[in-house]
């Protein structure tokens, strides 16, 4: 009896498996063509990219009605595919709940959902940085950084390490861990590379402009003004070499 029953439980596992990697697909096709749709939408010159995001939160609004119409199997790859769109619409919060109901909830725990879930915790850390540093006082914000480190810096670094996910861009993702180390030197060359290998991807330059804009603080904060200028200029340009882009 013992025999019949674990031979059972082993069969549902790999019927289970067999089906979430069957949703995966189909599911990852749509998300590969929304991903498409803003990359797309990002490198085009300036213009209102309003009807392109629409297309997309109707694309989600289908999949995440498609996943519930299926069942709790496909709610582990549904929700890392939905997280994975709003990642694509910049959304991070939303993606955020969503890859960790992927993972925690429904303990859909592969490579990728696991580095996603790192990225949206990563992207969430710079916006709640930006927010703190315009809201709130200079003897409250060391403070606030501190629990922003804890809250979203630490775990996003603990699920990209443990992801071991090569990523297209696997340069950017040591970049933006460098860059949270305040590793500058190393997150400049990493982003370097990024930027050699893939010109088009506009976050390395970004990430860039981030790196510049630190190290100018960093000068400022210790009095060395005219070092700060340096550094602030090449923020500015790194920015607009992004902006050009996407």
């Amino acid at each position: 009896l013992g025999i019949l029953i674990s031979a059972g439980i082993a069969g549902f596992i790999q019927w289970r498996a067999n089906r979430q990697a069957k949703f995966l697909q189909e599911f990852g096709q749509e998300v590969a063509r929304i991903e498409g749709t803003m990359r797309i939408a990002h490198l085009l010159p300036l213009h209102d990219i309003q009807p392109e995001k629409k297309q997309v939160v109707q694309s989600l609004d289908r999949l995440q009605k498609e996943m519930e119409n299926l069942g709790t199997v496909a709610y582990g790859p549904g929700h890392y595919s939905l997280g994975r769109g709003y990642l694509a619409l910049q959304q991070y919060q939303t993606a955020y709940e969503h890859l960790f109901k992927a993972w925690n909830d429904y303990e859909y725990r592969i490579p990728a959902v696991e580095y996603s879930l790192g990225y949206s915790l990563a992207m969430l850390y710079h916006e709640k940085l930006k927010e703190a540093a315009q809201t709130i006082g200079k003897s409250q914000l060391s403070y606030k950084k501190e629990q922003l480190k804890k809250t979203y810096r630490d775990p996003a670094l603990e699920y990209i390490r443990g992801s071991n996910f090569t990523s297209e861009a696997a340069q950017y993702v040591a970049a933006l861990l460098a860059f949270f180390s305040k590793d500058y030197t190393d997150s400049l060359r990493y982003s370097d590379e990024t930027i050699k290998k893939f010109p088009a991807f506009y976050e390395a330059q970004t990430l860039q402009g981030d790196i510049y804009k630190a190290i100018g603080d960093e000068r400022r904060d210790t009095g060395k003004l005219m070092e700060a200028e340096t550094f602030y200029s090449k923020a500015k340009e790194a920015y607009l070499a992004a902006a050009k882009k996407g």
